[in-house]
């Protein structure tokens, strides 16, 4: 049984995957109509190697721009990591090796998405933690340590668990150590 493959290897000829790895790999055939995997393990075969070259692009997109974001010329960081680096995970430790980098540097390599995105509130733990530390600390009389505890309570004196909640999962990490007194 053939399985018609003609998009797929076009795909991967896009991709930068040159014709012979695609057939070393995958056993598709040229054929008066397109190509085609033979049967069901070369098909699958196809799929496999699409999406590691899918997967190949993506990291060597991310080598690019983290070596834009420390200051490097990128496209030449992305050739140069493309051509040493076979394997995909030699690309993820390239990567890893730049944020390591950058960590150091104190250079933000977010992108301009994640940059834009408002942080995450706090979890329903962190809430549940911050809300029994608050009530053991107003029964004895305590503050909040180095961090305001302002609007945190409502008028009654009992804790406002809706403003907890509008806290980011850093400020609730803050508060638990202030509470706690870990800091």
């Amino acid at each position: 049984m053939y399985y018609l493959a003609e998009k797929r290897v076009a795909e991967l000829l896009e991709l930068g995957v040159d014709i012979d790895t695609i057939v070393a790999k995958t056993g598709v055939t040229k054929l008066s109509d397109g190509w085609h995997a033979q049967n069901r393990r070369g098909d699958d075969a196809l799929d496999a190697l699409l999406a590691e070259a899918h997967e190949r692009k993506a990291l060597l997109d991310r080598i690019e721009f983290l070596a834009v974001a420390i200051g490097e010329d990128g496209p030449a960081r992305r050739a140069g990591a493309d051509a040493k680096n076979p394997t995909l995970d030699g690309l993820r430790a390239v990567i890893a090796g730049v944020e390591k980098y950058a960590r150091a540097k104190n250079i933000d390599i977010r992108t301009d998405a994640e940059k834009a995105a408002p942080e995450p509130t706090a979890t329903p733990r962190q809430i549940y933690y911050i809300t029994s530390l608050l009530e053991g600390r107003a029964a004895a009389g305590e503050g909040g340590g180095f961090f305001s505890t302002k609007g945190l309570y409502r008028g009654d004196g009992s804790v406002d668990r809706d403003a907890v909640a509008a806290l980011t999962r850093k400020q609730a990490s803050a508060l638990i150590d202030s509470l706690r007194g870990t800091y």
